[in-house]
């Protein structure tokens, strides 16, 4: 049995998962990093106010047509960041079964 050429394999898998690991990690990062800084978003999440004809402040709760939270999968994990990692694990997979 030629345990060179499957340990060969092994270690290329591995450099490909732990790449591709390593992008989507720095994506997320970077994503939680400006997702702070974008104000038009902040605003358009913002409730809209306004002021009754006695002066007292309005506050609506829900805008019409605004994209409701989607809670994650995972706690602590992004779904983007979860779907692109599953579908790394099924091309993995796929590519192990035809080897």
């Amino acid at each position: 049995m030629d345990f060179g050429g499957l340990w060969g394999g092994i270690t290329e898998t591995w450099d490909v998962v732990y790449d591709a690991g390593q992008e989507v990690l720095v994506e997320a990062v970077q994503g939680l990093k400006e997702s702070g800084k974008d104000t038009d978003a902040l605003r358009a999440s913002e409730p809209v106010k306004g002021s009754n004809t006695d002066g007292t402040p309005v506050v609506v709760k829900e805008q019409v047509g605004q994209a409701q939270y989607q809670s994650p999968i995972l706690n602590g994990v992004d779904n983007t960041t979860l779907m692109v990692g599953a579908a790394l694990l099924v091309g993995l997979l796929l590519v192990m079964q035809k080897g």
